[in-house]
C-alpha cells in the first residue's frame, strides 16, 4: 500500500506548477517569487512543489529560480508519485496553488482550499467550486483558445491569498493550532 503520510512535518502550502499544455503554465520565476514572498511573511511555513509524471524538471526549475533568501530545506519537491500519495499530500496542505489542471480538482476533492491561475474564457465551463468552498481563481484576460496566464502578477496572487483570509493559514488550520 502507498505511504499516505505527508512529505513535510510542518504547515505547508502545495504548489502544483504543471499543466497539460505548456501555455497554461506560469513562469518558474513567478512561482519562485511567490514562494519567496510567502516565506518572508511566514517563517514557519514550508512549501511542497508537487508534479505529475514528467514535471520533475519544472519543479527543479522553480527550485533553481529561488532567491538565496529562501532556505532550500523549506521547499520539498515531490514529483511523479502515485495518485494516492499525491492526494494525501494535497489533503495535508493548508492551501494549494495551481493552474488549470487535475491537481485543482484533486485538492478540492480532498477538501483543501485552492488558488488557481487560469484563462478567463474557460471559467463558464468550470462552475464546480467557488470562494464559499475555499476555491479562488485569478483569471487572465486572453483571447479564446489562448491559455496563457503570464499576465497574472505575483502581487495579484498574494492579494488573493490575503483577501481569502488564507494569510494566517485561515484556509484550513493545522492540527497543532
Amino acid at each position: 500500500p502507498a505511504d499516505l503520510r505527508a512529505p513535510i512535518r510542518s504547515d505547508y502550502v502545495a504548489i502544483h506548477p504543471g499543466a497539460s499544455l505548456a501555455e497554461k503554465r506560469w513562469p518558474a520565476s513567478r512561482w519562485a517569487q511567490l514562494i519567496a514572498a510567502l516565506a518572508t511573511e511566514h517563517a514557519q511555513l514550508s512549501f511542497l512543489l508537487i508534479g505529475g509524471p514528467g514535471e520533475a524538471s519544472r519543479c527543479e526549475d522553480i527550485m533553481a529560480a529561488l532567491p538565496q533568501s529562501v532556505p532550500k530545506q523549506r521547499v520539498v519537491v515531490m514529483a511523479a508519485r502515485p495518485l494516492l500519495e499525491t492526494a494525501a499530500a494535497l489533503k495535508a496542505a493548508t492551501l494549494v496553488f495551481c493552474l488549470d489542471s487535475a491537481a485543482r480538482h484533486l485538492a478540492a476533492a480532498v477538501g483543501t482550499p485552492t488558488i488557481s491561475l487560469v484563462a478567463r474564457w474557460i471559467l463558464p465551463t468550470w462552475g464546480l467550486y467557488d470562494e464559499a468552498q475555499g476555491h479562488y481563481v485569478l483569471a487572465a484576460d486572453v483571447p479564446r483558445d489562448d491559455y496563457s496566464v503570464d499576465s497574472i502578477q505575483v502581487a495579484e496572487v498574494l492579494s488573493t491569498y490575503r483577501r481569502a483570509g488564507l494569510a494566517g493559514f485561515g484556509g484550513r488550520k493545522s492540527e497543532a493550532t
